[in-house]
């Protein structure tokens, strides 16, 4: 794999063997054994929203742009006419994240909060 090999050469080896990991789990049986020009942007949907079903919204924004990245290469490299998942973006297909808000601490309660810390 000449893109692979490429990519991960200046990355940590813990995120690369999560990368191919991710991919191997979810992308590749997701999009079959299609050449590049023949995955479509209705295709990475279906993948991601698969992903999402199963509880894993941050693993399937991961994975499209994990996705983006292979077919940003493959452009450039003239493997793949154009990039599909440049027309998808994370908020327009999967649902939003709920944010959590939390109290914020005064300047009064930090030092029973540091000294909490320290016990631990």
């Amino acid at each position: 794999m000449p893109g692979w090999n490429h990519w991960k050469h200046d990355k940590n080896a813990r995120h690369a063997n999560y990368t191919i990991r991710r991919l191997e789990a979810d992308a590749f049986p997701a999009l079959g054994n299609r050449t590049v020009n023949d995955i479509t942007a209705a295709m990475l949907i279906a993948m991601v929203r698969k992903i999402e079903s199963r509880g894993a919204l941050d693993i399937a924004k991961r994975v499209l742009t994990m996705c983006g990245q292979v077919f940003r290469y493959a452009v450039a490299n003239g493997l793949a006419e154009r990039n599909p998942a440049a027309d998808i973006k994370p908020a327009d297909v999967l649902k939003p994240t709920k944010k959590n808000n939390y109290a914020r601490l005064g300047q009064k309660e930090l030092p029973k909060l540091l000294q909490y810390c320290e016990i631990r």
